[in-house]
């Protein structure tokens, strides 16, 4: 379970944002946050976030820095991805792009989209499809880890 709470194999190619919105949110982190946050940077490290490779592994990823979760599946203001670029929310450190101003409401729009655009039921598939992994188990991984409360566990029912 510990690779899961690291990364969560959701193909946004399938579900989920539309593919030029993916694209635009791609070319906002190429032009405004892989200088820093590219592939080779040391994922346990406080800005261990690679912005620069497939994004969908940022889902599930918690920040090395809170413990909150990077992306939450159709919920921006949990993100902290989002809540760094808007400064919003507690963040710890700096809003970014480090050492400019927040980005344009157009740009911070459309990565509020994208986020809002992932389905969780896309995020309770790609965890079902995992070996070991059932339907509770994704519930409740979807539920404590990623807040979704509408995840409850079926087949949950209490004694009595």
């Amino acid at each position: 379970m510990p690779a899961l709470t690291l990364t969560l194999a959701l193909s946004l190619s399938h579900a989920g944002p539309d593919p030029a919105l993916q694209a635009n949110v791609k070319a906002i982190f190429d032009d405004a946050c892989v200088a820093c946050h590219d592939a080779g940077i040391d994922p346990t490290g406080p800005d261990g976030v690679d912005l620069e490779s497939d994004l969908s592994k940022l889902v599930g990823k918690k920040s090395n820095v809170t413990g909150e979760p990077m992306i939450v599946p159709g919920d921006p203001d949990k993100s902290y991805l989002f809540k760094k670029m808007t400064g919003k929310g507690g963040i710890k450190g700096e809003t970014m792009p480090l050492g400019d101003d927040i980005m344009p409401a157009d740009k911070l729009d459309a990565v509020r989209q994208w986020i809002a655009a992932m389905p969780a039921d896309a995020a309770h598939a790609a965890l079902t499809g995992l070996h070991g992994i059932g339907p509770w188990t994704a519930d409740i991984y979807l539920l404590f880890c990623l807040g979704h409360a509408d995840a409850w566990p079926a087949g949950d029912a209490s004694p009595g």
